[in-house]
Order: C-alpha cells, then structure tokens, then sequence
C-alpha cells in the first residue's frame, strides 16, 4: 500500500513539458494540412484527368464529323438509307445496290444529329471507315450483317479502348480483349460505329455520368431515357441506329425500350455470351445481367439474335450453350395461352401504363390466342426480400471503394449515401421509412441482410425456392406466356429518375427468375390517360413513390409505352413470336 500511494505521489510529481501540447497542436496540425492537401491534389488529378478524357472524345469526335462531311452522300439518298427496313437494307447490302460504306456515312450523320440533340453517344468508333471499305471490297462469302452499322452499350470492351460505365477509375485503362458478342458482329460482317452512354455504374435508372454527361429522351428532352442501356435506347429512339446491343439486370433493356418507345429482348442468362460484358459487381452470381439486342421493330430484333446465336460464338466462347436460333418455334402459327396482369403488388401501375397492357391483351386476341387474368405469386416481396439483398450482397463495396475520389452523380447518389452508412443506421431508417412507403422500405431492408456466407447461402436457397413456386404457379394456370407492364409510367422527368430506383419491380422480377423477357412498343399516352391520373378514383398514390411517379407524369401526352412479353428459361424464340404476334396485332385495332 504504501509503495502504491508513494508511485502516485511520484507520478503526480511528473510535469508535462511545456513544448509538449504545442508539439501534439502542430502534428495535428500538419496532419490535416496533409488531408487537406491530399484531398485538394486528388481533386485537381481527377479534373485534369477528366478534362483529357472529355478532349479525347472531342477530337475523336469531331474527325468523325470531317470524314462525314467530305464524303458528300446525297442527302436523299442518305433519308432513303436511314429510313429502310432491316430486311430491305441487309438485301440491299448483300446484293450490292448499296456500298457499306454509303450504308456507314448515312447512319454516322443521323447519329450526329441525335446526338447533338440528346447526348447518347459515348464514343465514336474510327475504325468503322476501315470495316465499310473491306465490306465494300468484299468479293467472297459475306455474312448475315454485311455492312449493317450496329452500336453497343458502352460496357462492352472493344481493345484499345476504355471501358467506363461512367467512372474515374477506369479511364485510361484499356481493354486488352473484344468481347465475344462484338467480334460475332464483326464475323458476321456488322460495322461497330459508336459506343453509348450510360449512368455512373449502371444501377440506376437514369442516364448521366461525370464523363459524358447527361443523355436525355428522344421524344422530350425534358425527360430520362431510362437505364442503363439508355444511351442505346436513346440513339435508336431518335432514329440514328438500326440495331444494338444492351444489357439487362434489373430492367436495364426493357425500362429504356419502354421510355423511348423501341423494342428489345432481355435473354435468359447464359443465352447470349457475357464474356467481356463488364460490370463492377461480377461477383453477385445470384442474379446474373445478360446481354441482349435492340432495336427498331420485332424483325431487327430477331435478325440480331439470329446473327449473334451463331457458330462463331459458340466457338468463342464454349461455356455458352451451343443452341442456334430456333425457326420453327419462331414461326409457329398454333394458339397460346397468355396470362396478363397490370400490377405486381408494388409500385401502382399509371392509367396509362394499364390500359397499354389492356390494348396488348386485345391485339393477341385478334391474332387467335387465349389472354387470362394471372397474379405472380408474392411477386414484390421476392423482389425486395430476394432481388435486392443479392444485388446489395456486398453492401455497395465494389462501388463505393472505386467511387472514393470520384464526383458521384446525382442519379447514383442515394444509392451511395445508403451503401456507405453502417448497416444498423440503414436498417433502422427502413424502419423509420414503412410508415411512408413499405416497398421502400423493404428494399432498404434488404440491403442490410446479407452479412455473412451463411447468410448468402441462406439467400441462394430461399432464391431457388422462389423459383420452384413460380413455376409451379405458372404450369397450374397452362400459361405459355404472360404480358405485363414494363415499369410503372412512361418516361419521366430527367430530375425525377434518381427516385425511382425501386420503382422496377416488375422487371426486376424476371431478372430473379431468369426467364426471357421482351419489350414492345404498344401505344401512347393520350389526354384521357392524364385526366385519369388526376382522377382520385382512378390513381390515388399511397406512398412517396407514387407521388413522385405522379409528378413525373405530368405534361406527358405523346409519350411512347411499352409492354413485356415473358416466356419460361430458354424460350427467347417464343417470346419472339409473342412479340411478332402483338406487333402485328396491334395493326389491325
């Protein structure tokens, strides 16, 4: 006792040296000088390496212009190209009464002017010129897309070239290797002409990114083109691309097909080779992004499935299944039994969007098929109790940790803000949020729920189950097909996407499942459609989402919508037909 009372006399004896907090306010000092510099350095690197980036798309960009300019194509005869048919184009180019190379000078102008006006292209692709002259010069065999332009998503590697999805961290990082899907095009004797845009990342419905900016809809510039393929579907939209190729996780083909009033097809996964398809996330294999074609009708759609589910790819890349376009489905005239549904237990669908679904239902009965009322079993709580906790299995990291010393986009900016909280604090907001909008809140929720290998386990069990009950749903009701809408209301306002994250449940839906899933243009918005919106007896919102939905709607007459036409695992032919058979039935009401 005495030792220790004498050990806490001496240390209270002990004087603290008077330089010392001096010492520790300078050290701190120098170590938030040294943040701050940092901080400062990081940003001026960023904008410079920005600013380079966006001089080397400029320069590109304008000696596409030049070679267009001075190749002088008669301006009706590049009308008359822009304007032809898939079938009539690919019979003008195989037989010779077009050069390729007209075909390329008519099509890159169109996509200048689009693009001027919308802000769709990425990047263009020089090399294009060389490809048009060896079609021209070809005297052999030629294949299916002879000198047919195509564009591409910019997440599709192309060597030598970056691949951003609209991120810092992947400029000047070229590829070494072109995808699969883009040298089957180039086999099959299509020209690549530009790469377009997409959202930082490419989760998110909107279309905007730090790099290219902002894409905006072909048919209201005011208006999002959806995402994120909404580049693609912006520059086809506006006339400047016949064809092209997209991807698909959660509603990233069909969402743009519907707000720019093309057509597309979401593939079952595994149809259509990934192999240089990038994305951050690659890791989340429960639910897998698929590549997919767009374009202007059913019959380009399915002449670009055709060319791509060809040898060459099979060759490519052997892990694909070796299974070729099948015609006779295709072609099959024999009735179907088609189940349709206008809502999906989430987000409530818009008049307009309900009665597109009605307008289809009556088409396909013109063409001799049977339509019934289908509800999908528990449909918005597998999305967000199964969908959104794989899509968040990693809390966000893959992007956040890339994202670091980048701007964050505003569309992507939510969705950053909720990955980079602790999980206990988001968890509790979604429980602060179900008073106001439940679906909102599950989803939030089910960001915090995939914390450990057992739990990922537990999530892939639970995913697999679900799709047993699908299924088994889908065979008691003898359904061939189903029709539903695509998302919620047409395109919306460009300041309005960033809110709507969840909104594309009934997309996402087919992404869990993995069933083939296609888009078709089917009517547009009338006067009525709005007046029913304002109509409490008609569209009452019940939540934030809604609300902001309805606001979104407003001013939109005119706006193109679309339908989704869903077949089961491996039956794009099928969907195809449906497709064709609404198309056409839409003809004769």
């Amino acid at each position: 006792m005495w030792q220790h009372i004498n050990l806490r006399e001496s240390a209270s004896k002990i004087e603290v040296p008077k330089w010392l907090p001096q010492y520790v306010a300078v050290a701190v000092g120098c170590g938030v000088a040294v943040h701050v510099v940092h901080r400062l350095w990081r940003k001026v690197a960023l904008n410079r390496k920005l600013d380079e980036k966006k001089q080397q798309l400029k320069t590109s960009r304008e000696k596409l212009v030049k070679e267009v300019q001075h190749y002088h194509l008669d301006p009706n005869l590049q009308k008359e190209i822009v304007h032809l048919s898939v079938e009539a184009l690919q019979n003008r180019l195989q037989t010779g009464k077009l050069k390729a190379m007209d075909v390329l000078r008519a099509y890159q102008a169109e996509a200048l002017l689009v693009d001027d006006r919308l802000n769709c292209i990425s990047e263009t692709l020089l090399e294009a010129t060389d490809r048009a002259c060896d079609c021209d010069s070809n005297k052999g065999q030629k294949g299916m897309l002879h000198g047919v332009p195509v564009s591409v998503k910019e997440n599709y590697n192309i060597q030598g070239y970056d691949t951003t999805i609209g991120m810092e961290y992947f400029i000047n990082k070229p590829a070494d290797e072109t995808a699969v899907l883009i040298q089957v095009l180039e086999r099959q004797g299509a020209i690549p002409f530009v790469r377009t845009n997409v959202p930082q990342t490419m989760y998110s419905y909107s279309c905007s990114n730090p790099i290219y900016g902002v894409t905006k809809n072909p048919h209201d510039v005011a208006r999002c083109p959806g995402g994120s393929s909404g580049g693609e579907a912006a520059l086809i939209g506006g006339g400047g691309s016949l064809m092209g190729i997209g991807g698909d996780i959660g509603g990233s083909l069909r969402i743009p097909g519907n707000m720019c009033g093309i057509y597309a097809l979401k593939p079952t996964y595994g149809r259509l080779s990934k192999k240089g398809m990038f994305s951050v996330g690659s890791g989340q294999t429960l639910v897998q992004g698929t590549p997919g074609p767009m374009g202007r009708d059913v019959d380009t759609i399915v002449m670009l499935q055709q060319a791509l589910l060809s040898q060459d790819m099979f060759d490519l890349d052997p892990a694909v299944p070796p299974i070729p376009f099948r015609t006779e489905i295709y072609k099959d005239k024999s009735p179907l039994k088609i189940g349709f549904y206008t809502w999906d237990g989430g987000v409530q669908t818009v008049p307009s969007n309900v009665r597109a679904v009605q307008v289809a239902k009556a088409a396909l009965e013109r063409m001799g098929h049977t339509v019934v009322p289908y509800t999908p079993p528990r449909a918005m709580e597998a999305v967000a109790t199964l969908w959104m906790k794989a899509m968040a299995g990693d809390g966000g990291q893959s992007f956040t940790e890339k994202l670091k010393d980048d701007y964050v986009d505003d569309a992507y900016r939510m969705v950053y803000i909720l990955t980079n909280l602790p999980r206990m604090l988001v968890w509790l907001l979604s429980k602060l949020m179900y008073p106001l909008d439940p679906f909102m809140s599950a989803s939030m929720k089910g960001l915090t729920e995939a914390g450990s290998v057992y739990d990922w386990f537990i999530l892939s069990n639970k995913i697999q189950a679900y799709k047993e009950e699908y299924l088994q749903s889908w065979r008691s009701e003898g359904l061939n097909a189903v029709i539903a809408p695509v998302y919620p209301c047409p395109a919306v306002l460009l300041n309005k996407a960033s809110f709507l994250t969840v909104a594309g449940s009934m997309c996402q839906l087919y992404n869990l499942l993995n069933y083939p899933s296609g888009v078709v243009p089917v009517t547009k918005v009338s006067a009525d459609d709005l007046i029913n919106l304002e109509n409490p007896n008609v569209y009452s919102p019940r939540n934030l989402q809604e609300k902001v939905i309805k606001k979104a709607c407003e001013g939109g007459e005119g706006l193109p919508i679309s339908v989704q036409c869903v077949g089961l695992p491996f039956q794009e032919e099928l969907v195809l037909r449906v497709m064709k058979d609404l198309e056409t039935g839409l003809k004769t009401i």
